[in-house]
């Protein structure tokens, strides 16, 4: 049972009826905060995945049927990168439907907006392109024999984007970011568990209920690699899970790698810690990627910003995330704004990612190749490597800025990465080293989590902290400051 003051559930996890709930005095008074007990009820099957009540039909079809292994596959969108837009016949820089697939991000990014969104797996048509996007994902990963045997009021897609370098005034970033933050932060995406983040905060950050699988789709081709280790953590605690050990006594732990490619989907195990750290990059060339040549300030043709705007949203590393959910539904995740999603791109007739299709031919979707690299507890590469290839030593902090500090350390081949991003590759990881004593000297280790002592975690309700008027409607702010931002002429077109 949780409580909290003043708190705001979802519709769909149990509350008790205010009836049925036991009277709670205030401390005096004058208070006006109200306490509300919830009871959640979660069932996790053998392996810390959210289930649905066992009956003999969902026993047979359980959450075997999904496919967990991190793996990368091409998509649709590099088919519609060139076809052009509905706006295309104005003049000076095209439109093509992948810009405006762009500028939707641009638009879903707001800071003021919504974190993530939610899309239900059935019961709901898609209302723009990102909904149907993160629709054809969820259908793509999940069998059709599921569907037809499980209860799917509570499964969905919650999907959001990730922009770097963000858009400047309303990008979440930019109106979010702190002047202390590591520049990993700001050009990357720091290492991180996807999970329900209200509950984990309401259970005082012990409690971390992860989606089935976690997906990164590229928009661009552009920016750092994503980086995907098999390290969990135990859901109702919170604690580091030992990584799988081998009959030798040694500790295995396997990483995926998949670098930018306009196009290309990757999916992986979502208990998995991840990241995209950006100093996997050779110095410099994430500056160069985004670099255009932007008008100044005093200059009046239209023509030419417009051009600057379109081709700003192609120089960025644009990803769409969205996160498989089954048998659960995220705290206070609700679908995108009703009063915003008049300036998305509606969504359409044909696929953008993945055409609906059997269970056999989603198999056979095109699967990208990737290269396989062992590092042992010499520092030194495994069999297939070449004597020049080399190893670099990476320290790099967690993301998790309300508890102790943690960090991962741990050596990568710099030299095929650096290889790699040139094609947009992938590289499959395997590092190895004993589990003896590699809690005693961090430096021999080719990889290991570290943490700080715990200084206490304490919940703080983020209505509390909002820099927007309490007499003004956030959404209204939103739409207000991304109105100004957008091309007049897409938002003249959307609202005809």
């Amino acid at each position: 049972k949780l409580e909290n003051s003043a708190s705001t559930m979802s519709d769909n996890h149990s509350k008790t009826n205010e009836a049925d709930a036991p009277a709670v005095p205030p401390e005096n008074d004058d208070a006006s905060a109200t306490t509300t007990t919830m009871e959640l009820q979660l069932r996790f099957d053998e392996n810390g995945r959210t289930a649905a009540a066992v009956t003999a039909t969902t026993a047979e079809h359980a959450n075997a049927s999904l496919d967990y292994q991190p793996k990368a596959v091409m998509t649709k969108l590099t088919q519609i990168s060139e076809k052009e837009g509905n706006n295309s016949n104005e003049p000076g820089q095209k439109k093509t439907r992948l810009d405006e697939l762009l500028l939707d991000c641009e638009l879903s990014d707001c800071g003021l907006l919504p974190r993530t969104f939610w899309m239900p797996a059935t019961g709901v048509k898609p209302r723009c392109a990102l909904e149907q996007m993160a629709l054809e994902i969820f259908h793509q990963h999940v069998p059709d024999e599921f569907l037809k045997t499980n209860d799917l009021s509570l499964s969905g897609a919650e999907w959001w984007v990730q922009l770097r370098p963000s858009p400047p005034v309303t990008g979440r970033y930019s109106m979010l970011s702190k002047d202390d933050d590591d520049e990993m932060t700001k050009t990357g995406i720091s290492f991180h568990w996807d999970k329900d983040e209200d509950l984990r905060l309401l259970t005082g950050g012990s409690m971390y209920v992860h989606p089935h699988i976690s997906t990164v789709t590229y928009l661009t081709g552009l920016g750092a690699p994503t980086m995907v280790l098999n390290y969990r953590v135990d859901p109702m605690t919170g604690d580091w899970l030992d990584a799988t050990a081998t009959a030798d006594g040694d500790e295995v732990v396997q990483g995926y790698l998949s670098c930018p490619q306009q196009g290309k989907h990757l999916s992986f195990d979502g208990r998995y810690l991840h990241a995209a750290p950006s100093d996997l990059m050779p110095s410099g060339l994430f500056e160069e990627q985004c670099r255009i040549d932007t008008p100044s300030n005093e200059t009046s043709d239209s023509d030419q910003k417009q051009q600057c705007k379109i081709l700003g949203r192609r120089h960025r590393r644009v990803t769409f995330l969205v996160n498989i959910w089954l048998h659960y539904k995220p705290f206070n995740v609700n679908m995108f704004p009703d009063t915003m999603v008049g300036n998305m791109t509606p969504s359409s007739n044909t696929c953008y990612l993945f055409e609906k299709q059997s269970d056999e031919n989603k198999s056979a979707t095109t699967t990208c190749q990737y290269q396989e690299v062992e590092i042992n507890s010499a520092h030194k590469l495994g069999e297939g490597s070449t004597s020049t290839d080399k190893t670099k030593r990476f320290t790099w902090p967690l993301g998790c800025d309300d508890g102790p500090k943690e960090s991962i350390h741990v050596d990568m081949p710099s030299d095929a990465i650096q290889n790699e991003m040139k094609s947009g590759g992938n590289i499959q990881i395997i590092w190895k080293q004993p589990m003896k004593g590699k809690e005693l000297d961090h430096n021999s280790n080719v990889i290991c989590l570290l943490k700080e002592p715990a200084v206490g975690l304490s919940y703080v309700n983020q209505q509390t902290c909002t820099q927007v008027s309490t007499e003004a409607d956030p959404l209204q702010i939103a739409e207000t400051q991304i109105n100004e931002s957008i091309d007049t002429d897409i938002k003249r077109q959307r609202i005809d």
